[in-house]
């Protein structure tokens, strides 16, 4: 079984061969310190993350105003949170 970081850093790999810069957080928190300091066109995240869940982090970006298409991917998606917070 692969662990979340190496399935982070495989989905890096794929998406900078294809041409695209990526930058990569450990977690959460460390995300959105990347989101406060750089501008960035696409956040990819997981919901489950230490430090600040996907969907705390989609929340803090959406209370930051900062206008970023975010595309949420999970092995298990928080259905009641999302059913709240659309």
């Amino acid at each position: 079984m692969r662990t979340t970081g190496t399935l982070r850093q495989i989905d890096a790999r794929v998406l900078i061969h294809s041409g695209y810069a990526v930058d990569v957080a450990e977690d959460g928190a460390a995300a959105w310190e990347a989101l406060q300091a750089n501008r960035y066109e696409l956040l990819i995240t997981d919901n489950n993350m230490p430090r600040l869940t996907g969907i705390e982090l989609l929340k803090k970006l959406r209370s930051a105003r900062m206008a970023l298409p975010v595309i949420l991917v999970s092995g298990t998606m928080p259905a009641e949170e999302l059913k709240r917070h659309p």
